[in-house]
């Protein structure tokens, strides 16, 4: 069963998202860095589709990959707890992200010959922006 975590950013804007790494609970836990890396090297392929319902076809409204830069495991990187961990960064250029919109994503990972495997879903949002030229 897939992670459910709500998604933000600003029309227009370069979007930059660290999703910690976690251990399904309960409780919860960090994943270590060996736990991390094991989940990079099995599953290579992270794919990202945002779609404004979950039921259409057609192209995404927003699609971001691993292949592309745009999604990747880091080990080691700054968390809101004051120390570093693995998290999934997700990276989109303002391109992706120039419309105001409101809709689901998912993001899979996948290996040769595995998956893909649902890792975390939920609504993704892009808010208008208030500062013009």
């Amino acid at each position: 069963m897939p992670y459910f975590l709500n998604l933000s950013g600003v029309r227009g804007d370069a979007l930059l998202i660290a999703v910690p790494l976690t251990h399904p609970g309960p409780p919860a836990r960090p994943l270590t860095v060996d736990e991390a890396q094991a989940i990079k090297t099995a599953w290579p392929t992270i794919e990202m589709q945002v779609r404004a319902k979950a039921t259409d076809n057609g192209a995404p409204l927003i699609s971001l990959t691993s292949a592309a830069n745009q999604l990747s495991i880091e080990l080691s990187y700054p968390l809101p707890s004051g120390v570093n961990g693995p998290v999934l960064l997700i990276r989109a250029a303002p391109q992706f992200t120039n419309l105001v919109l409101t809709g689901v994503y998912d993001i899979q990972f996948s290996g040769p010959g595995d998956g893909p495997y649902t890792w975390v879903s939920g609504e993704f949002k892009l808010v208008q922006d208030v500062t013009r030229a």
